[in-house]
């Protein structure tokens, strides 16, 4: 047996566990999704319950963005930063104990989340994929009523709230996709806005957002 027997068997064996190893690298890389990816949402939401009560028109303004890390192949987790506007004008007359005002009147509530996130892909992360998820955290609601020229009366408060989604995400480029979603936000009730006694506000939202790995 020659000196460059073992060397070429060494070689040929390293040849084939380097071929192995890229073999290996690429069936997993379909079924690894990017460890992070940045999602910006633009919201369009209709109120319920009592936000409904306190203004009755749907808004468009309404922004947030989210962070998510994969933690399995079909479940991503993350934290959701946002802050939603409604606002409502119009002319109409209060009645009082002592009497009534009649004038403009502008309403506007305002609302701030932050929210844990998790989302599910039933069939994994794919270019084309559907997802249910779920939100839960706290909102913070401020009513802010105005009649004519008179000084606004402003209340606050914090509240817990879940926040269920679905939608589907549909690839774009390879690292950005976009979503469209519903999102239904339940806020637990909380605070002394106005006319006395605590809220609950609900909404829900139809989202668009994109998503950059």
């Amino acid at each position: 047996i020659s000196d460059e027997d073992p060397i070429k068997a060494a070689l040929y064996a390293r040849r084939a566990l380097a071929a192995l190893g890229a073999t290996a690298v690429q069936a997993q890389v379909p079924e690894r999704p990017d460890n992070f990816a940045g999602l910006t949402r633009q919201r369009n939401t209709v109120p319920f319950g009592d936000a409904r009560r306190f203004i009755s028109s749907p808004s468009w303004i309404g922004i947030s963005w989210e962070g998510q890390w994969a933690v399995k192949r079909n479940l991503v987790a993350g934290v959701l930063l946002g802050m939603h506007d409604f606002f409502e004008r119009e002319d109409g007359t209060m009645d009082f104990p002592s009497g009534s005002a009649t004038g403009e009147q502008a309403r506007q509530l305002t609302m701030g989340s932050l929210l844990a996130t998790t989302r599910w892909f039933p069939r994994g992360m794919r270019w084309r994929s559907v997802y249910l998820g779920l939100g839960a955290g706290t909102i913070w609601a401020q009513e802010s009523f105005q009649l004519g020229v008179f000084d606004p009366i402003e209340n606050s408060a914090f509240h817990l709230a879940l926040v269920p989604e679905a939608g589907v995400v549909i690839g774009i480029f390879p690292a950005v996709k976009g979503m469209i979603g519903a999102r239904y936000t339940v806020t637990a009730p909380s605070g002394s806005y106005l006319g006395g006694g605590s809220r609950s506000f609900q909404y829900l939202a139809i989202t668009f957002s994109v998503m950059e790995h």
